[in-house]
């Protein structure tokens, strides 16, 4: 009978395998025209790759550290992102983040608990485990859709996939 690994483990292990395809991913817009990075894309509501890669950045810091760490951060700001220097350096502090989360919630991820949203000021119950599926999940669907936008741009984009083929 195999021995099951513990939650922890199993958590870290699956954001490895989304840091490893985000690698893949951000390699790839590195390959892009430094334009096309910042260029509006009319069928994605004229946002650009750029915006994209930030908003989910700053979806880990809502939800992993203003929410769940219940810890005060500042939002990254689009227009400071410039290039994908600056999109990888961003990336680089939300892995710290989530080495932090993950520590913070060692042997508590189904553990629920309770905190208001800034802004609506409505009360959410979750688990730690529910805040990184959610981040997590969030960062692939927006992955598809730079990959799309790419190809609008003429490019081909690769296999960004946990298992590539």
């Amino acid at each position: 009978m195999m021995q099951q690994e513990q939650p922890d483990i199993v958590v870290n292990k699956q954001y490895d395998l989304v840091t490893q395809a985000r690698g893949i991913l951000l390699q790839y817009c590195c390959s892009l025209k430094p334009e096309h990075l910042l260029q509006p894309v009319a069928v994605f509501n004229n946002t650009s790759i750029r915006n994209l890669l930030v908003h989910v950045a700053n979806v880990y810091i809502h939800w992993a550290q203003l929410f769940a760490l219940q810890q005060y951060a500042a939002y990254f700001e689009e227009e400071k992102i410039q290039d994908m220097t600056a999109v990888t350096a961003m990336y680089n502090q939300v892995n710290v983040l989530m080495e932090r989360f993950d520590q913070h919630f060692l042997h508590r991820w189904h553990d629920p608990f309770t905190h208001t949203l800034q802004g609506s000021g409505k009360q959410v119950t979750t688990t730690p485990l529910a805040v990184f599926m959610h981040v997590t999940t969030h960062e692939f669907h927006h992955k598809g859709q730079i990959l799309i936008m790419s190809r609008l741009l003429g490019y081909t984009p690769p296999d960004t996939d946990i298992i590539r083929t």
